[in-house]
């Protein structure tokens, strides 16, 4: 939703005033599911979206509409938001470049300096990484009121050259188990090989703050405390409280979970994130960037048209792979269409860079589109 809505009148979001500004012609809108909270697009306002590369997989979510309009060639780009994935797995299940900006890259104002607790990005779905890059460039406008501001150097409008980075690669979920995906591992194992081909130092290794689980717990409570403040929003706007019953039950029950806690337990959950966030960090004292699937399985199917909530949720856990680390830490990260099933099912992988430095993603991201591998 690029034009949001006051109570008495309208006012255009920043992000829709860079994207005009910048020349486009905004077309229309395209689906989410419910509240942004799921992996899948699919509700039962806007029914169920399909993958253009597979029409029996979901092209994820939430930006799943904006990418299947890209992945079906009925626009170039397509503006997107991202919270804990929602960038790069579309990308990863249509076959396109989904770079998710560093906190403080895009506005997120008039109407919200921040949301999911700094999570949340703006950004866009393309087919090239030059369109990747030079769109965000264009959108990466700063405006009076920004809470976060970037010290780092700008996006490149044209990628450049790729000098020689350390790499940690993940070769497995922090847990220890293997990814679901046959698939998806030999994809790594094959993108970590031609890094390593062209003199990177490429190694083994992640964060061992991603073996913390608890920074999940932690998330979900920002996600509800959203929700539930989104929810009394939509009741503002339509004058009357929503019963249980008019959301999809995984927002109901986020809304009970805000509900259930008092303002010391949701800014505890945030403090922990935030001293988690330097944890985080700390690895790439060592390391340039770290490789990741972008999901640790193929795109699930598509339900059968009829909306079950419980099918949403399993198929976006099913789904889930390492995205939303990026979003609590303020860091870059693209999607990449470097493989595929033998049937054709794109599988993405994902880079994540420092704080500021899309420019060392970018410009690996273009290495690939030159000389592979590269299955878009």
């Amino acid at each position: 939703a690029l034009t949001q809505t006051r109570v008495l009148g309208t006012v255009d979001s920043n992000i829709y005033r860079a994207i005009v500004d910048a020349g486009f012609v905004v077309l229309g809108r395209t689906t989410v599911p419910e509240f942004a909270t799921a992996f899948v697009t699919e509700s039962v306002a806007g029914g169920v979206t399909r993958n253009p590369r597979a029409l029996d997989r979901t092209p994820g979510g939430s930006s799943g509409g904006s990418a299947a309009a890209v992945a079906a060639g009925m626009v170039a780009v397509a503006h997107t938001t991202d919270g804990g994935g929602s960038i790069r797995q579309p990308a990863s299940c249509c076959g396109l470049v989904g770079l998710k900006p560093s906190r403080g890259r895009v506005s997120l104002g008039p109407e919200a300096g921040e949301s999911w607790a700094g999570a949340t990005v703006e950004g866009v779905l393309t087919r090239t990484v030059r369109d990747a890059a030079a769109v965000t460039a264009a959108l990466a406008r700063p405006f009076p009121g920004d809470p976060y501001s970037i010290g780092g150097p700008p996006i490149p409008t044209v990628p450049g050259e790729a000098a020689p980075q350390r790499i940690g690669v993940m070769r497995h979920h922090p847990s220890g188990t293997p990814w679901p995906s046959a698939d998806v591992a030999r994809v790594v194992d094959e993108v970590a090989a031609a890094l390593s081909a062209r003199g990177h130092r490429v190694s083994d290794g992640f964060p061992a703050a991603l073996a913390e689980a608890e920074y999940l717990r932690h998330y979900d409570t920002m996600v509800a405390v959203d929700v539930e403040l989104l929810a009394q929003r939509v009741e503002a706007q339509i004058g009357r409280s929503l019963a249980d019953g008019e959301l999809a039950p995984r927002n109901a029950e986020k809304r009970a979970l805000a509900q259930s806690l008092g303002a010391p337990g949701y800014l505890a959950s945030r403090y922990w994130l935030a001293t988690w966030t330097y944890r985080l960090a700390e690895w790439w004292s060592g390391f340039d960037v770290l490789l990741t699937p972008t999901m640790g399985n193929l795109p699930s199917l598509v339900g059968s048209g009829e909306v079950d909530d419980a099918s949403i949720v399993a198929r976006s856990v099913e789904m889930m792979g390492m995205t939303n680390f990026a979003n609590i830490g303020g860091l870059p990260a693209i999607s990449l269409p470097l493989g595929s099933t033998e049937s054709g099912i794109p599988i993405g992988i994902q880079l994540v860079g420092r704080h500021a430095d899309e420019h060392t993603l970018v410009a690996l991201a273009a290495d690939f589109e030159r000389n592979g591998p590269w299955a878009g």
